[in-house]
């Protein structure tokens, strides 16, 4: 359901989910980050903001893995 709403062109989850990258619990932006893999699309702020992670220590690993899943 969260994918067909962002193949429709729906960027709300996006924009709320890119609101919550900044929150002060790691697990919460582990959990975006996982999230934003399932809205992203090539070209767009979450893919960008994912590949700003990649180098991160804490999100790496996860920003990664959130790459290869966008379509």
């Amino acid at each position: 359901a969260i994918r067909k709403m962002s193949q429709r062109g729906d960027t709300d989850l996006e924009e709320a989910l890119l609101r919550y990258a900044g929150h002060e619990d790691l697990e919460v932006r582990r959990t975006v980050v996982e999230l934003l893999a399932i809205v992203a699309t090539s070209g767009s702020r979450s893919e960008a903001f994912l590949r700003s992670l990649v180098e991160d220590e804490e999100l790496g690993s996860t920003a990664s893995s959130a790459l290869r899943r966008i379509p």
